[in-house]
């Protein structure tokens, strides 16, 4: 008899996720990289996102990533676009 070969999202260990910053004028621009997800199938529902005006927390089933920054953003101002070919991540905020 054959185990079941699946694994539970709470199998999963979880990773540092790697984020680049870029900052200009009046904007700053958060890509993580999500490269180590175990599925090709990612999903903004897998994903939690806390945002407050000096700190972007990411936690996944596979990997968390924390970000913190030296200066203010509109934590309301948030776009944010999912690559799943790329498996990135891209957040867009305005400064304060």
């Amino acid at each position: 008899m054959e185990k079941d070969a699946s694994i539970s999202k709470s199998q999963i260990a979880k990773t540092d996720i790697t984020s680049n910053v870029k900052v200009t004028a009046d904007s700053v621009v958060v890509t993580f990289d999500l490269g180590g997800a175990p599925v090709d199938n990612i999903n903004m529902n897998d994903i939690d996102l806390q945002i407050s005006s000096t700190q972007i927390l990411l936690d996944a089933p596979f990997g968390r990533s924390n970000v913190d920054l030296n200066f203010s953003i509109d934590e309301d101002s948030v776009a944010a676009k999912l690559s799943k070919k790329k498996k990135t991540l891209k957040l867009t905020l305005s400064k304060k």
